[in-house]
């Protein structure tokens, strides 16, 4: 696929950098991403060094993470060699590591540290774009103007030729007749003595009539001013509506906004996504539904889109589409150990125990310390009967989080069943102790 930019970025930081890809595609700048624009069972080293090579600019999505990554070391390294522009998009306050700081540290650096990150954004696409049509000017091929032609020597004096060599002759009319100008003058003056003799006459010839007089009338009483009109307010463009969503706290004023934004402009895949999930917030789930699907129709490598109406379509108890949602998220990005939570769960609600141990497994392989994913592992140990399991998942969780309250309470329930009723009633009292109210419900 022809693109115009490249997009790096550590994985931790992809949300960053699939606003990133929106922003700029939005304008319609054409940008590369992985795992995105990797076709399947190519090489993925491959596919990342003919992406740099057909680019104009690299945006690298700066942070701590990316700071650590080789991935992105290489592939700044291979940017700079080739002589494609370097952006760096700062979203942490952290310096570059010697590495980095070696091939960017002359470069103008953007940086994103206060929201709005949509402000950012807009700031980096005009940057590119300015970026871009410069390179364009610069690689349009001049007009080279040809040197003049050296002045041809005057001809050498022609031998004499034979009456058969010479030209033939060439016949000259005789000049052309004079126009007799006089006598046009002439008749041309008479006609006008004519034409103002006869407007005379008809003046003379006519009768005279006295028209009566009117007196001008008086001018009416000054009127009232009118009051000063309120000026009408300015009309806001699309992004400005949408920054308006975004600083606001009400969900319904949100919707409001972002509902301006998509009236001006219909086909920008974040408006409906915001939108959509400020429906989510109010729990209109249909609606939210029917605005990540909007989203996704105009970013189809939209994970947070798939991910959100994943979770509205749970909510709604949808538990197959809710899977394909998350399994669909998961292609973009296998490393999201929270998407694998996810699934984990709708698996578990739907009963289908084995698919949902594995997505937990895959979730604390990808964060040792996920606290929930080891508690609803435990909870799937613990109904097989498998008490050492269980006790150990819980044991993690607690561990992790020592006012983990739905830990407390599943382990004093494994802690009764093993018969070991004063450590049950230990958990027990640690529970209420972090939750008096019994607020805290779940797996």
């Amino acid at each position: 696929m022809a693109h115009d930019v490249f997009v790096s970025y550590a994985h931790q930081d992809r949300t960053v950098a699939n606003a990133v890809c929106a922003t700029l595609e939005a304008r319609g700048i054409r940008c590369w991403i992985a795992p995105r624009d990797i076709l399947p069972g190519s090489d993925w080293g491959a596919a990342i060094i003919d992406a740099i090579q057909e680019a104009k600019a690299l945006v690298l999505v700066f942070s701590s993470n990316s700071n650590e990554s080789d991935q992105i070391k290489r592939e700044v390294e291979r940017t700079v060699h080739q002589g494609v522009a370097v952006v760096p998009f700062r979203i942490e306050d952290v310096l570059p590591n010697k590495t980095l700081e070696y091939f960017i540290s002359t470069q103008h650096w953007l940086d994103a540290l206060t929201p709005p990150l949509e402000d950012h954004l807009a700031h980096l696409a005009e940057t590119i774009t300015v970026l871009l049509e410069k390179k364009s000017s610069k690689d349009k091929p001049r007009h080279i103007v040809g040197e003049a032609p050296a002045p041809s020597q005057p001809p050498s004096r022609p031998e004499a030729m034979s009456p058969e060599e010479r030209p033939p002759a060439i016949m000259v009319s005789a000049p052309p007749r004079k126009f007799p100008w006089a006598l046009l003058f002439l008749l041309v003056g008479f006609l006008a003595v004519l034409v103002v003799a006869g407007g005379i006459w008809w003046r003379w010839s006519q009768p005279n009539v006295v028209t009566k007089e009117v007196p001008a009338p008086s001018p009416p009483a000054a009127l009232p001013a009118a009051p000063p009109t309120a000026e009408p307010p300015a009309k806001l463009s699309a992004t400005e509506y949408y920054n308006l969503g975004n600083e606001a706290k009400d969900p319904e004023e949100k919707i409001k906004h972002y509902t301006k934004a998509i009236e001006i402009n219909s086909y920008n895949a974040q408006y409906y996504y915001y939108r959509g999930l400020a429906y989510k917030k109010r729990a209109l789930f249909p609606l939210a539904i029917e605005d990540f699907t909007k989203a996704i129709l105009y970013q189809a490598n939209y994970p947070s889109a798939y991910v959100n109406r994943g979770l509205s379509h749970y909510e709604m108890g949808q538990q197959d589409a809710a899977i394909a949602d998350y399994t669909k998220a998961i292609s973009f990005d296998p490393l999201d150990a929270v998407t694998f939570l996810r699934r984990g769960i709708s698996f578990q609600k739907k009963g289908d125990n084995e698919k949902a141990l594995a997505d937990y497994n895959e979730a604390i392989r990808l964060r040792p310390n996920y606290v929930s994913a080891l508690n609803n592992r435990g909870l799937i140990y613990y109904r097989r009967g498998d008490n050492e399991k269980a006790l150990a998942d819980y044991n993690e969780a607690i561990r992790y989080n020592p006012k983990y309250v739905l830990g407390y309470k599943n382990r004093a329930a494994l802690y009764e069943r093993m018969g070991d009723k004063d450590r049950a009633a230990a958990d027990r009292h640690k529970a209420n102790e972090l939750d008096p109210k019994g607020r805290v419900h779940g797996f």
